[in-house]
């Protein structure tokens, strides 16, 4: 009976251990999508750091030849206007990566969290199973003790004598003494 409730335990203890384990997995896969949409993001982001120069090198550009003729003041101020304009977009879109960057990283450490409990959880199972396999392989040794003591012909007897109650303190059956 003890033995069908530690292998009752051992499968409890499994089947926790896939739980466990499809949690982990489903947290990976959150990770490498996470990880994919902050690379995806940061592209995006060299992208306009590239587009921020190419606006600041027109501006410079625009301001040379402001100075250099007053014929083209007109076309060169409106270059100016719209290269500020793009740089003000530009930033924006910067604010807006860099909050997408900040909310990928929030994700991937909530994501590292659960992976952390999920693994805690595996190895409390483990230890549990550890315990029971301990325990079963304890009792098996006593009953294999108890029949050579005995002789081959009582292992009931040693069978009965191992099955005495459960200590409620470490939930393990004592020895009857004979």
């Amino acid at each position: 009976a003890e033995q069908a409730t530690g292998a009752t335990q051992i499968v409890t203890a499994v089947d926790g251990m896939r739980k466990s384990g499809v949690s982990t997995s489903r947290a990976v896969a959150e990770q490498a999508t996470a990880a994919e949409q902050v690379a995806k993001e940061a592209g995006r982001l060299g992208k306009m750091v590239k587009s921020l120069t190419q606006a600041a090198t027109e501006q410079a550009t625009g301001a040379t030849q402001v100075a250099s003729s007053a014929d083209q003041l007109k076309v060169q101020s409106e270059q100016t206007a719209r290269a500020v304009v793009e740089q003000a977009k530009a930033m924006k879109d910067i604010k807006t990566a860099t909050e997408n960057v900040a909310g990928q990283i929030k994700l991937i450490t909530k994501a590292n969290l659960e992976h952390s409990r999920s693994a805690d959880s595996v190895l409390e199972s483990l230890k549990e199973v550890r315990a029971a396999t301990t325990r079963i392989s304890a009792d098996a040794t006593q009953l294999a003790r108890a029949n050579l003591e005995t002789g081959a012909a009582a292992p009931l007897t040693s069978a009965k004598n191992l099955a005495g109650k459960a200590n409620p303190a470490t939930g393990r059956r004592t020895i009857k003494a004979k």
